[in-house]
């Protein structure tokens, strides 16, 4: 992962990226059967009502009077699991396709984290970066698959303008704590 970062960083590459790479290396690695992604659907529904108990529960929890000293995370909690049982509700909704060939996955999450690690280092992006096609291929191929002799064109620009905020709160986060 340490020759990819360098590409990403074009030169020495900070720690964080590295160990972010090999982070989400299985995700791009492998390849996602039907029965793995009925499997990550019920996961992601299952999560989705654990969202709603605990919006619904805590509230009440908060008033109990076996609480003592409400922890300050409960009050987080509550801040944030509305927006992650919107973000779930969402990744249970995707539309139907509508025909065409199925999009490859591994190939699109490879190329949204080499944008998000490229901007996050170089501030930008460029759609048409040769360099950024290269980091693409460099970081697919440490991954497990093959060389790939066509472009990455559509997978960077659709990374570019459909960003995975997932993707780059991860990688915040590797960096981040490489800070600590």
């Amino acid at each position: 992962m340490t020759a990819v970062a360098s590409t990403i960083a074009k030169g020495d590459p900070p720690e964080w990226l590295v160990s972010a790479l090999a982070n989400f290396q299985d995700f791009v690695g492998g390849e996602v059967t039907s029965e793995e992604e009925r499997s990550f659907a019920q996961i992601t529904a299952q999560m989705h009502d654990a969202a709603g108990k605990l919006i619904t529960w805590l509230p009440a929890f908060m008033h109990m009077p076996t609480v003592i000293k409400l922890p300050d995370e409960v009050h987080v909690a509550l801040e944030v699991l509305p927006k992650i049982k919107e973000y779930l509700a969402r990744a249970m909704n995707q539309p139907p396709r509508k025909g065409g060939p199925k999009p490859n996955v591994e190939r699109q999450l490879c190329a949204a984290i080499v944008v998000e690690a490229w901007t996050l280092i170089h501030g930008k992006a460029q759609p048409r970066s040769d360099w950024l096609y290269r980091a693409c291929n460099a970081y697919w191929q440490a991954c497990g698959h093959e060389y790939r002799s066509e472009g990455w064109r559509r997978d960077v620009e659709d990374a570019i303008n459909n960003p995975l905020e997932w993707v780059r709160d991860v990688l915040i986060r590797h960096k981040t704590q490489a800070r600590l």
